[in-house]
């Protein structure tokens, strides 16, 4: 038997055909079909949201939306005008990766923004995170999110920075609370600060008094705080000692954190002045007050006379 070679027309026609056919696969086959949605666990953003805003729709091919100009971007397989539109449209969210999993499973890395501290305007309270952003408006204070007070408030709208008249008294209220959140989360323990605040005012003297409710009755404790580089520890310390019950029977004051070592100073002036040490709740002495020397008479000399 004689075999004859194919033409070359015919194997042209017969690549184009598989390439045609390859093509109709790659384009209706389920496979390549977006079918799955997932993300990382969320607090204040619903799924919802996150996929109305990104534009990216179930049943579409993995490839739309994910072609871009710049290629390199393109093959580390990111959604990067989805990431756009969903930054754009929900200001609760910090940071955001759109990526594809597979060829038919999209995946939400989510950075969201969480509320840290609170502003009164009229009848509502505005939320904002760590670095001032309005993120939305409520008739009522959540719990477990603090007010502060003593601002300027110039303007706010939501999903941009509140603005007031001395702006560096909101950076120190925020740094205040970003110390103790990393405080919160610094060490092992079942209590936590955060949720016993109850309100966060500048002062003078690049200062921030902090009021928190103690657990075991109920009783203000102020704190007189400023930044410096042993504030987180500061907070780490009053979480043990607050836990212990060190200032459960303490008489009205204020415990000042605001240098290398934590004071207790009582509104009653003649109560002693009580300094902690960083190991425990033991009670240091005051420091002892400098006297100033004032020699007898006999010994001024007589020149002092002349």
């Amino acid at each position: 038997m004689i075999f004859k070679r194919p033409e070359k027309k015919q194997i042209c026609y017969g690549v184009v055909a598989l390439f045609a056919m390859l093509l109709l696969l790659f384009t209706f086959l389920p496979q390549f079909r977006i079918q799955k949605f997932t993300s990382t666990p969320l607090r204040y953003v619903s799924e919802k949201e996150l996929l109305d805003s990104s534009g990216l729709r179930r049943g579409q091919h993995f490839l739309t939306g994910l072609i871009n100009r710049n290629f390199a971007k393109t093959l580390r397989g990111r959604y990067y005008k989805a990431e756009q539109a969903v930054k754009a449209t929900i200001p609760q969210i910090r940071d955001l990766e759109i990526k594809l999993q597979g060829t038919n499973c999209i995946f939400f890395q989510v950075l969201e923004r969480l509320p840290v501290a609170a502003v009164e305007v009229d009848n509502s309270v505005v939320l904002m995170d760590r670095d001032g952003m309005a993120l939305e408006m409520r008739s009522e204070l959540p719990a477990g999110v603090p007010v502060i007070t003593g601002l300027n408030i110039r303007n706010i709208t939501v999903g941009k920075p509140i603005e007031v008249a001395l702006e560096r008294e909101l950076k120190r209220s925020l740094a205040m609370l970003s110390a103790l959140v990393e405080a919160d989360t610094a060490a092992a323990g079942e209590l936590q600060l955060l949720p016993l605040l109850v309100e966060v005012r500048p002062s003078a003297k690049q200062r921030v008094v902090i009021k928190l409710r103690l657990p075991a009755n109920g009783k203000i404790l102020n704190l007189s705080c400023a930044q410096n580089d042993y504030l987180t520890k500061h907070f780490v310390w009053l979480r043990r000692v607050i836990a212990a019950g060190v200032f459960d029977d303490r008489v009205p004051g204020t415990l000042d954190l605001s240098g290398k070592y934590q004071i207790f100073k009582p509104l009653d002036e003649q109560q002693e002045i009580e300094k902690y040490n960083w190991d425990g709740v033991e009670i240091l002495p005051p420091a002892p007050q400098p006297v100033e020397y004032v020699p007898e008479e006999s010994e001024w000399s007589e020149e002092y006379y002349e």
